[in-house]
């Protein structure tokens, strides 16, 4: 097993295409007929929270048991949702090993230097990746597949809309240019591939409900690993203030509207809920107020997290 990733520069994904080629001597005039696999994207859970790992697995389904020789597949991921955790791998059990590459990226790729929006940790990014079997012995036909793994920790939640892991994702196939995803059978046809993509939401740590209008009573659910500490706190004015890991601070601490709204400890299940009044103040109508909660606060690093930001309109 072996990374190509860093001799990889803009001709990345030509190079790629070409190693596939060489080891399958794929005819990419044609298609092999009646012949019809399905590259898959699939996570053992579509939610999770700030944090926590994610393993997304890509396999191959083969209904016709066509005997397959190679791939190369290529995905994108949201970096504002999730961080890569480690370079795309094959797992024991996987087929079609004899080859690999990958690229993907920094630090654990390259990334590409022709189409640098797909490893600038902005936004969309990319990861390829391409396996070849060299003998008839490591062949497949079995009707799925295990092809590779990447591992991902899901960040701050943005909000409660699903992030894409989107195979040949069009944002980015313009630039990266022939690093589409494909299967080829032993007789160095590509076969038809029909793409699955999936989703992941990462689910919030910080809701509220109640009644928003001055007077008003509000109940905030904060959500994290049992026993961490949380604070609660909110302000009229939003901000952006980057804290690396622990994520985006969302409330403007500084303005003179901020408020501590409370704090605990969560309990077993990692639940807290907090219960504010709005003050019944009746220029606070028309204003934006601006929540989030920070918990971990005074654990060891990695437990140090800021939750979602939860904003709404005081009536």
């Amino acid at each position: 097993m072996f990374s190509i990733a860093p001799w990889i520069n803009e001709y990345a994904s030509c190079a790629m295409r070409v190693l596939l080629a060489f080891s399958l001597f794929i005819n990419l005039t044609s298609v092999a007929p009646c012949q019809t696999v399905t590259l898959r994207l699939d996570s053992a859970s579509s939610q999770i929270r700030m944090g926590e790992p994610l393993n997304l697995d890509c396999w191959v389904d083969n209904p016709q048991a066509a005997v397959l020789a190679g791939y190369q597949a290529f995905f994108s991921f949201s970096a504002d949702s999730f961080e890569l955790l480690a370079a795309p791998s094959p797992l024991f059990g996987s087929v079609l090993t004899d080859v690999w590459a990958f690229n993907c990226p920094p630090p654990f790729g390259s990334g590409w230097a022709s189409c640098p929006e797909a490893g600038d940790g902005i936004a969309e990014e990319g990861v390829f990746a391409i396996g070849a079997a060299l003998s008839s012995g490591s062949y497949s036909s079995a009707a799925t597949a295990h092809l590779f793994r990447t591992t991902f920790e899901a960040g701050q939640a943005l909000g409660s809309a699903p992030s894409p892991f989107l195979l040949d994702d069009p944002a980015l196939a313009g630039c990266i240019g022939n690093a589409i995803s494909m299967v080829a059978d032993s007789s160095a046809n590509p076969l038809t591939v029909v793409l699955e993509s999936t989703e992941v939401v990462v689910t919030p740590n910080l809701e509220v409900s109640g009644s928003f209008y001055p007077g008003g009573a509000l109940a905030f659910e904060v959500r994290d690993d049992p026993g961490l500490p949380w604070h609660l706190f909110a302000s009229l004015q939003i901000d952006a203030a980057d804290y690396g890991a622990m994520g985006v601070l969302y409330v403007d601490i500084g303005h003179p509207s901020f408020r501590f709204l409370g704090q605990g400890v969560l309990d077993g299940t990692g639940v807290a809920t907090q219960a504010v009044v709005i003050p019944a103040l009746a220029g606070l109508s028309g204003q934006t107020a601006y929540c989030q909660a920070a918990t971990g606060l005074g654990a060891p690093v990695a437990s140090r997290r800021l939750t979602n930001l939860t904003a709404f309109v005081i009536q």
